[in-house]
């Protein structure tokens, strides 16, 4: 498709022109003329480098190679709880620290979470919550396949 021409802008008259409040242009001068002002010119200062000879030195004596950046923090360690003889299904008998969130794992990992899983349900402890929360995982897991 071809641009569109467009047409001059037609020139409006004084009355209109000067009725208006906060326009671009400044008012007519008594003769009809208008005056633009000028662009105001940027003038850089130059940024004074003064230099500390001392702190150089010192600067200068560091050894950067050695130091490191703070690396991201680590996975926390897998939770080990062993195998018990009979089935725990109450919380309160539950091995001392266990709760049934895994922070080793990745929240959106669904097959380590539903090995981890099965794991769990083979310690015999609160093998229901793990029931459970395999069941979720493997419908999410199926929703995003």
């Amino acid at each position: 498709m071809p641009p569109r021409a467009n047409p001059p802008r037609a020139a409006k008259s004084n009355g209109k022109a000067e009725s208006k409040k906060g326009g671009k242009r400044k008012k007519d001068d008594e003769n009809g003329d208008s005056e633009a002002t000028p662009p105001k010119k940027k003038t850089k200062a130059p940024i004074p480098q003064v230099l500390n000879e001392e702190e150089l030195a010192a600067d200068l004596s560091t050894d950067y190679s050695r130091k490191r950046k703070k690396l991201r923090p680590q996975m926390p360690k897998k939770q080990e709880w062993g195998i018990v003889k009979g089935i725990i299904i109450e919380r309160e008998n539950a091995p001392k620290g266990w709760n049934p969130d895994e922070p080793d794992l990745m929240s959106d990992d669904f097959a380590s979470q539903i090995d981890r899983c099965l794991e769990r349900i083979g310690q015999n402890i609160m093998p229901h919550v793990y029931q459970n929360k395999m069941g979720e995982f493997i419908a999410r897991q199926a929703e995003r396949e």
